[in-house]
């Protein structure tokens, strides 16, 4: 199984109290992104999408879902910190989620599981210092493929925009 951690597009900034979704270069990252995926997938690859309840996350792997013909699901524990939320609490979320695809992995139906999932600047560099042993803080859009433990590639915006 390789596991496609990403984070969100660049998002609109009108108001950052509001969930308000991507702004037009965020747009553009999220196109971007298609031709990435589609590029690391197979035809015999099954593929799991996966998103932060947020919109900006859902609209970064949106254009993907449609390309593909397939359903996003969203992940509550990829949402990031809360206020008022506590460290420990944060924590057991993502610990939660990384032992729910650890299982999806040991289950799938095929060895090219492909699982996206799309979370936060907050989120990500803790779940990279659990799967691979480094915390890495990803740009907008930005991407890590990790399999097996081991960072297989990490894209960032300017690698394909």
């Amino acid at each position: 199984m390789r596991l496609f951690l990403v984070r969100h597009a660049h998002r609109d900034t009108t108001n950052r109290l509001e969930d308000n979704g991507l702004s037009e270069k965020g747009r553009e990252q999220a196109k971007g992104l298609v031709t990435v995926f589609k590029n690391k997938v197979s035809k015999d690859s099954e593929i799991l999408l996966l998103s932060s309840p947020k919109a900006r996350c859902i609209e970064t792997l949106t254009p993907f879902s449609k390309a593909m013909g397939l359903k996003l699901t969203i992940d509550p524990n990829l949402d990031e910190a809360k206020p008022g939320e506590s460290p420990v609490k944060f924590e057991k979320r993502l610990k939660s989620f990384l032992s729910f695809v650890e299982e999806l992995g040991e289950k799938a139906k095929s060895k090219d599981l492909c699982v996206f999932a799309c979370s936060h600047g907050d989120w990500l560099p803790l779940a990279l210092q659990q799967l691979i042993g480094v915390s890495i803080d990803l740009k907008k859009a930005g991407c890590a493929e990790v399999q097996d433990g081991r960072l297989l590639t990490l894209l960032q915006p300017s690698d394909y925009i």
